[in-house]
């Protein structure tokens, strides 16, 4: 098999642990490297996207793949992963892009608001909306009210998508979604309005919401932890599950017995 017939979709996620693929039902990635602030991964995909229609279905996977794992905000790394000794790498194995499904969807808001400004850089489309969530991603990450600095934010867009250098139409369009979006929000003080049917909760609703949340979370990154050791062949311990995981051992002692008790390991 020559590896350079096929293309790497290859990302950057800031603060995952490296299980969350499993979460989504992904298929296993080619390539995961753990970094003191998140993870690089990358599947390796047949072919390549040289044709229109074949990037287009590129920048759909790539606008999924946002939406789905937008908490992380998602950076595409336009090149070949480097096959260090430490990262977990197969090369025996190449995906068709349909394997890549079980990422999210993207649904597009009624806000009327929304709906301008979405015209102003032509049609609905997802990569305006891939935008759109990354930016938001980004305002929760650094607090509302905070600019997100333009130029950061075209980069990103730049960076995420298939784009033909020959076609200055393309990069053009690209760049006016950028300016759509940040102006939208900029013209906002940088918040995040309230979608429609969304309610404010009290502080003690709140409160418990988090915390049934957090244990959810919590739960299902200790579930995923135990898959992905038993796949890597290493021990289920306590120490281990919460390594993995990224969670304390007392949580992963925890979950653990849960799992024991109900006879799942």
């Amino acid at each position: 098999m020559k590896v350079y017939h096929n293309t790497w979709l290859y990302f950057y996620l800031y603060g995952a642990n490296g299980v969350e693929w499993l979460d989504i039902g992904l298929p296993q990635p080619n390539y995961l490297l753990h970094a003191n602030t998140g993870i690089f991964i990358g599947w390796l995909i047949k072919g390549y996207p040289g044709t229109p229609k074949s990037r287009e279905y590129f920048n759909d996977i790539i606008a999924r793949f946002v939406a789905t794992f937008a908490e992380y905000r998602p950076e595409r790394l336009p090149y070949r992963p480097e096959l260090k000794r430490r990262a977990h790498v197969d090369l025996k194995t190449v995906h068709d892009l349909k394997e890549l499904q079980e990422l999210k969807s993207l649904y597009w808001g009624k806000e009327k608001a929304e709906k301008v400004a979405t015209a102003k850089s032509g049609e609905i489309d997802k990569i305006f909306w891939a935008i759109k969530l990354y930016t938001e991603a980004h305002i929760r990450q650094q607090g509302e009210g905070v600019p997100v600095v333009y130029d950061e934010l075209e980069r990103w867009a730049f960076q995420m998508f298939w784009l033909d250098e020959k076609r200055a139409k393309d990069k053009s369009t690209l760049r006016a979604k950028c300016r759509s979006v940040w102006q939208w929000y900029n013209n906002r003080n940088w918040t995040i309005p309230k979608r429609k049917g969304e309610w404010e909760m009290t502080r003690s609703e709140r409160a418990k919401a988090n915390a049934k949340l957090k244990a959810i979370k919590a739960e299902a990154k200790v579930k995923a932890a135990v898959e992905s050791l038993k796949f890597l062949g290493e021990k289920i311990s306590v120490r281990n599950v919460a390594k993995q995981a990224g969670v304390a051992d007392r949580t992963a002692m925890k979950y653990l017995k849960q799992l024991k008790e109900e006879g799942k390991i």
